[in-house]
């Protein structure tokens, strides 16, 4: 029996999308939120029918549709089972959706913390083997200039350790005194998934090492001006590996040892990225600054900007690399390491609008709040590097580490 009536319009979320080949062209629908498990496939013939669900049909004005446009590739009964697969999925933009939604959020709010959702597969899971392993990439970072222990903000990447362990030990062996130091770290990471600006949580984070504990009072100050939008994302929370990959090297360089951490998703800058409109207009960007500050000059705070640099190749719908490419993304990299080292955050956003964010670089948003956040600073660059991002070296993903004083 279908759960959708012949009267509903039917609205396909924003989900993530992939062509793929299975026994046949065909399309992988992905919920970014992860409400349930797996994925659904659908016959790439059937694509039509997609770009169909956008809320203004009902399902019996889609089979009207759907008939005319695919004629015998679709009929009643199929048009039927895929609505309902898609709706037992959570994939409509309904009231099955919203049902778990509350329900997702509702568990992991209840939760003692966030766990470590990539332990065992992108690092050991025994506190034992991760200081082993962290201990080893410091070892071969060998000697790194200390920062000083008043050092106010470190960039990090969150490429995983594989590809990019050797930029995470040399900043965070820099700034090991600043980090220890430390009874607050405001911890602001790329958001890949969510479109909204700022997404807040009273969850505290946990590593193999233990907990790491959110202030909720923190939070409820940031919150306060911002409304609903602040947790209308949560529970991107749960899969987003860019505080996880960060928040536990922080674990380790403090030998185990807890501090407070309020963790901030911060999504896409297109918007600003496209047209000259400055995020601190945004009011709730520019509460989000001012509250950061106001408790900053009440405690020791350390920032940790968690983002990568560019992602370029065909890895991320562009042309495959080459020496000339290379060398122009390397050049477009140094000017932007130059405005972050500056503390420019307008500088930093006026050089990705130049070449209108082509290299995609996903540590604008998190580096541009907490710039905006310090005021004056200086960042001094400790490591930059080339990852590879498909098995042909034709995509790549680059990374720096940088401490700010």
């Amino acid at each position: 029996m279908s759960r959708i009536g012949a009267d509903e319009r039917v609205h396909l979320r924003a989900i993530e999308i992939q062509a793929i080949d299975h026994h046949g062209p065909a399309y992988m629908l992905h919920d970014p939120l992860r409400l349930a498990d797996g994925y659904v496939l659908v016959p790439q013939a059937l694509g039509p029918l997609l770009a169909l669900l956008d809320g203004s049909h009902t399902y019996a004005e889609l089979y009207t549709l759907v008939s005319k446009q695919l004629g015998a590739v679709s009929g009643p009964a199929l048009l039927q089972q895929i609505l309902d697969t898609l709706d037992q999925a959570f994939l409509l933009d309904n009231d099955t959706f919203r049902v778990a939604l509350d329900q997702a959020r509702a568990t992991y709010r209840a939760a003692p913390y966030r766990p470590p959702m990539m332990a065992g597969e992108a690092y050991p899971e025994h506190p034992s083997e991760l200081r082993q392993f962290f201990d080893h990439l410091l070892e071969q970072a060998g000697d790194v200039e200390r920062s000083s222990a008043n050092s106010r903000a470190l960039l990090s990447p969150h490429i995983d350790y594989s590809r990019g362990g050797h930029v995470y030990a040399q900043v965070w062996k820099s700034a090991a005194d600043a980090v220890r130091a430390a009874d607050l770290v405001f911890l602001l990471a790329t958001d890949h998934y969510s479109p909204e600006p700022i997404t807040l949580t009273h969850q505290s984070y946990a590593t193999p090492y233990g907990v790491l504990p959110t202030d909720p009072a923190i939070v409820d100050l940031l919150a306060k001006p911002l409304g609903d939008a602040a947790f209308a994302a949560e529970l991107y929370h749960r899969r987003e590996h860019s505080v996880e990959l960060v928040a536990t090297w922080l674990h380790h360089m403090r030998d185990g040892l807890p501090c407070t951490l309020v963790p901030i998703l911060c999504g896409s800058f297109q918007q600003y990225t496209h047209n000259k409109a400055q995020p601190t207009n945004n009011p709730a960007i520019a509460a989000l600054v001012a509250g950061i500050q106001h408790v900053a000059a009440q405690q020791n705070v350390l920032f940790v900007i968690s983002g990568d640099l560019a992602h370029v190749g065909p890895a991320f719908g562009d042309a495959a690399l080459n020496p000339a490419t290379e060398r122009r993304v390397q050049a477009q990299d140094q000017r932007v390491i130059e405005q972050l080292c500056a503390g420019n955050a307008d500088g930093l956003l006026q050089t990705i609008r130049t070449i209108r964010d082509r290299n995609n670089i996903c540590g604008l948003p998190p580096a541009y709040l907490v710039l905006s956040a310090l005021g004056s600073t200086h960042g001094e660059l400790l490591e930059y590097a080339r990852c590879p991002a498909d098995e042909t070296n034709t995509s790549a993903v680059t990374i720096a580490g940088i401490v700010f004083s």
